[in-house]
């Protein structure tokens, strides 16, 4: 038996690696909220819902494309493929933004077309903006694709599991501080790209076409620093060397379908699944409401709706990295895995139903000229749901993610390697698409196109969805609390 050798907090690849966190967080925080800085200001929160139904399915096809060349490719050669692939999308769509007035269809023939078909304007206004769309899609796939598979992918065979203990938390310190950083970066974009203009709420396509472009150079210029870096990495021989030792067991690898299979063979598994697609959904839902909200309160203006998300990202992240290191280990030590996993969905279901209900009431007819602790009514509920957003947003990270990877504790390893590779790849991916769907198909039985139209049964179908999120944890506690030595190991 050999000792490992000791990884100084200075070696190279803790250094890079670190370097590739806080870069991929800046470029994946200024995609996410310029994705719907897009959307919201140029045509509306509502699109959201069927932009992310697209997202849905060009999710499915990365995912099974994915979970297939994992079986025959290297992790080196996977990762070069990723790094071209999304070089290449930043580029193009630069290059398309340019371009923008061109090619989108005329905006007059497109308003004819929604009011002979009320039931689907939604979508036509889609289809009218579908540059627009695209880049929502690269965003909305960035997060899991980059940090997801591609940094994690590689930090995780780069590093011991000794040696993860040591320095994964630099790493999620890292993301933070980037994910800051991309937060107050892009409302300087944006302002920029507006002092070229008069009038601003009359340009609104154009500066955001500018934006756009902009964020995706940056894009690409982080992907080309980050792969110099990588090659650079690879230059030490020892490194080079664990990497492409690492063999493809196609026994231990799933298919999509197989994935699929597997969790269903499995009860504890679905409970898992069902978790997981009850948070996505139950957030997802809400979400759509609240950017609703923020697209009245800042009237079209990009650096207006960049200044809400930059401040929602800047509390978020402050809040988890020193819940991280400090309050977070102390709480688990003292609760239950059980007490600790009701955390996430009594929050969410506390503030959520506080949330469309102060929605439903404030858009009352004859409240539009009421006060509220001084604000206007629709600032009100906006600035209660960026509050509400920042709490749930760290209260998911902080603890619904730890608890759901704690709920694999008490299968044995073979589940559980298996299963946590089938729950990432398929229960992650239907939480957004079914509040996508939802929205979508409430949006054309009530020929509306405005959500506070069906706000009354959103809240219906998000109470359900934290029910069904309070049941997977009643029923995954009987066996995890069962554990409480194995998890009171893992946390020490």
């Amino acid at each position: 038996m050999t000792l490992e050798k000791k990884t100084s907090f200075y070696s190279p690849k803790v250094i890079l690696l670190a370097a590739f966190k806080f870069l991929f967080s800046i470029i994946f925080t200024m995609m996410k909220i310029q994705k719907d800085n897009n959307i919201v200001t140029d045509i509306g929160a509502e699109k959201i819902a069927h932009a992310k139904i697209i997202v849905f399915f060009l999710t499915l096809m990365i995912a099974i494309l994915y979970t297939s060349l994992t079986n025959y490719i290297k992790q080196e050669k996977l990762f070069y493929g990723i790094f071209i692939f999304l070089l290449s999308l930043f580029l193009l769509l630069a290059l398309l933004y340019n371009f923008k007035n061109q090619l989108l269809p005329n905006i007059s023939n497109l308003k004819e077309s929604w009011e002979g078909y009320p039931s689907i304007q939604s979508w036509i206004c889609v289809y009218g903006n579908w540059l627009q769309v695209l880049f929502f899609s690269v965003g909305e796939i960035l997060g899991q694709l980059v940090l997801i598979i591609l940094f994690w992918g590689i930090a995780n065979d780069l590093f011991s599991q000794s040696e993860a203990k040591q320095f994964y938390h630099i790493f999620i310190a890292a993301g933070c501080v980037g994910s800051i950083c991309g937060a107050f970066l892009l409302p300087r974009i944006c302002r920029y790209v507006e002092s070229g203009y008069m009038d601003i709420a009359e340009n609104t396509g154009d500066i955001l076409g500018k934006i756009s472009s902009l964020v995706s150079l940056i894009g690409a210029f982080i992907m080309i620093l980050c792969l110099l870096g990588y090659k650079w990495l690879l230059s030490n021989n020892d490194l080079k060397k664990k990497l492409s030792s690492k063999k493809v067991n196609n026994k231990e690898r799933l298919s999509f379908l197989s994935s699929c299979k597997y969790i269903f063979s499995n009860k504890h598994l679905c409970a898992i699944t069902l978790l997981v697609i009850s948070c996505a959904g139950a957030r997802s839902l809400v979400d759509i409401t609240y950017k609703k909200c923020i697209e009245r309160q800042t009237h079209n203006i990009p650096h207006e709706f960049a200044d809400w998300m930059q401040w929602e990202f800047f509390y978020f992240n402050i809040v988890v990295i020193i819940s991280c290191f400090s309050v977070i280990g102390h709480l688990m030590r003292k609760l239950s895995w059980k007490k600790t996993a009701y955390i996430s969905p009594i929050s969410v279901l506390l503030l959520g139903v506080a949330f469309f209900g102060l929605s439903i009431y404030t858009h009352q007819d004859g409240l539009e000229n009421a006060t509220y602790l001084g604000f206007s009514p629709n600032k009100f509920i906006a600035s209660f749901g960026w509050l509400q957003t920042v709490i749930v947003t760290s209260i998911i990270y902080i603890f619904f993610d730890i608890t759901k990877e704690m709920a694999f504790i008490s299968l044995d390893q073979k589940a559980r390697r298996k299963g946590k590779g089938a729950v990432d790849v398929v229960a992650s991916r239907f939480g957004k698409g079914f509040a996508s769907f939802t929205h979508a198909i409430l949006f054309t039985i009530f020929s509306t196109k405005n959500v506070f139209d069906v706000t009354h049964v959103l809240l219906i179908i998000f109470v359900m969805c934290c029910l069904c999120w309070i049941f997977s944890i009643n029923y995954l506690s009987k066996k995890v609390d069962s554990k409480n030595d194995d998890i009171s190991s893992l946390i020490s």
